[in-house]
């Protein structure tokens, strides 16, 4: 087995049999222009596609899974029958949108082996709402990408279980979403030390032949999020910690493979894979940054909040929503106040209200955003994950659960769940949920408090 990192999260995986490329993000903005790869590539799309038999797609986030990828290369695709493997979802939004394009696309299932040649076959696991990891095994080396996964060490015994022997081992080395605002800066290099600890508690676990850290070769790009990279982790930081743990690891550079031989022995030497990513780092700075490049006025946006509220009505039972909001203990569904601080503006979103509601500027608000964000959430299903990622906009932990318990429908609905009798007593759905926002409400408390 040979294995080339690309970029980002995107590997080749020569299995000698079949190659298998995963995540392709090449170059371009992701998350509405928050975020940058360090390096662009340089080859050509349909010079790295030359290689390939089949695209392993993880999840539906931008960094990896960009549409425009596959509309731009679609005929390449198609006449070199490449295929997709996707993990098989309730409505099966990506299958539908590569088969409108002609490319064929295999179903995955969680924890089920899946034959891709003689000699190779993968396992998808699942985790959370929509990600997920794949185990790749030719006849003698193995691969495991868990990419930004967030799998539980149970979970993980699970897998390695399951797997048997890693040769490969692939997992994120930072962090990839707000933290709290720019005057969290503590919070930033907490989360960025946590990352590198989960990296050793996964090592542990895998026992892998050989650790790679990859998928966080991006920077936060637009004017007002660049501060998010003050504390992110280098290649030389997460080399210093990983080299402090002894863990055998490897850092990887596009375009240089690195292989199991005959001797079933890993030899690499990455020193110039390490030096190219230091240049990489050194250089952001230097970087022109994303800016915002229109505003939108109320009348606009009230125009798109009633196409945003008749969507989610459409898919979710509103009288369910109503019921719920009225439990304000729980605090879904309750109304939110925004500040439009590009238009000078403050307006109250409520589910339940006929349009946007205008406020006086002396109130208080929960969320500081550009008018843009705003669209943007409300032309995109999946558009809080997108704000929630690029850290575009500035929020108190109250301001931001308001957030995640109105905008998120999007998001639960684009991973193919609805707010409908059924969900109700889906009790591990409901239990990660809050789960997720308590652990982030005792960080960033924690961290007001010092």
């Amino acid at each position: 087995m040979e294995i080339t990192l690309i970029n980002h999260a995107s590997t080749l995986v020569d299995t000698g049999e079949i190659k298998i490329l995963t995540d392709p993000w090449f170059r371009g903005s992701a998350f509405n222009n928050g975020w940058n790869l360090i390096y662009e590539n340089q080859k050509s799309d349909e010079e790295i596609l030359k290689l390939v038999d089949l695209i392993w797609i993880s999840h539906e986030h931008p960094d990896h899974f960009q549409p425009n990828f596959f509309i731009k290369n679609r005929e390449f695709i198609v006449n070199h029958k490449i295929k997709v493997l996707f993990q098989k979802t309730k409505d099966d939004r990506v299958k539908k949108f590569l088969k409108k394009q002609g490319i064929e696309v295999i179903d995955m299932f969680h924890g089920q082996n899946l034959k891709l040649s003689i000699n190779t076959e993968c396992i998808m696991f699942k985790a959370e709402f929509y990600d997920s990891a794949i185990f790749i095994k030719s006849k003698s080396s193995s691969y495991l990408n868990i990419n930004d996964c967030q799998f539980s060490e149970n979970e993980l015994i699970k897998i390695k279980k399951k797997c048997g022997q890693i040769d490969f081992f692939f997992s994120q080395f930072s962090y990839a979403a707000w933290k709290g605002g720019k005057k969290f800066s503590n919070l930033r290099e907490y989360a960025a030390n946590e990352k590198l600890e989960i990296l050793n508690s996964q090592y542990k676990i895998i026992q892998p032949r050989v650790l790679i850290p990859f998928a966080s070769f991006i920077f936060f790009s637009h004017e007002n999020n660049f501060y998010m990279n003050d504390k992110i982790n280098t290649i030389e930081k997460v080399s210093n910690f990983l080299n402090q743990k002894k863990i055998n690891y490897k850092i990887l550079s596009p375009y240089i493979p690195i292989k199991v031989n005959r001797n079933m022995i890993i030899n690499f030497d990455d020193t110039n894979c390490k030096k190219f990513w230091s240049e990489k780092y050194d250089n952001l700075t230097s970087k022109k940054l994303n800016r915002f490049e229109q505003s939108f006025d109320v009348k606009e946006l009230n125009f798109l909040f009633l196409e945003f509220k008749r969507k989610i009505f459409s898919k979710n039972s509103t009288i369910l929503m109503k019921l719920i909001s009225k439990f304000r203990i729980l605090g879904i569904f309750q109304p939110v106040n925004i500040d439009l601080y590009d238009v000078k503006k403050k307006i109250c979103f409520n589910f339940f209200l006929e349009n946007l509601e205008e406020i006086s500027n002396d109130q208080i608000c929960d969320v500081k955003m550009h008018s843009s964000n705003l669209a943007f959430i409300f032309k995109n299903e999946f558009g809080f994950d997108t704000l929630s990622v690029n850290a575009l906009f500035e929020s108190s932990y109250k301001g931001f659960k308001k957030l995640v318990f109105n905008f998120g429908i999007g998001s639960y609905n684009c991973s193919g769940m609805y707010v409908s009798l059924r969900s109700m007593f889906d009790i591990n759905l409901i239990y990660l949920v809050f789960k997720k926002i308590f652990i982030f409400k005792k960080k960033l408390v924690n961290f007001s408090n010092n």
